[in-house]
């Protein structure tokens, strides 16, 4: 899987209403302010879409 394989699949887990916001980082989050360097892997931060009142989250959706 290559990073724009991975950014897709991202997007699509935000549009199914799976996870809320994300953000990139590592090093292809900071090929934006310094010199690129070449990396295999992304960091994904991620918050939820929906939340609960006990606390506790369903992490199924994800696998679905």
């Amino acid at each position: 899987m290559n990073i724009h394989d991975a950014i897709a699949i991202i997007v699509g887990m935000q549009k199914d209403g799976v996870i809320e916001r994300y953000a990139i980082g590592g090093a292809i989050g900071a090929a934006f302010y310094i010199e690129p360097a070449e990396t295999q892997d992304v960091e994904v931060f991620f918050t939820f879409a929906t939340t609960v009142p006990d606390g506790l989250i369903d992490l199924s959706p994800i696998y679905r």
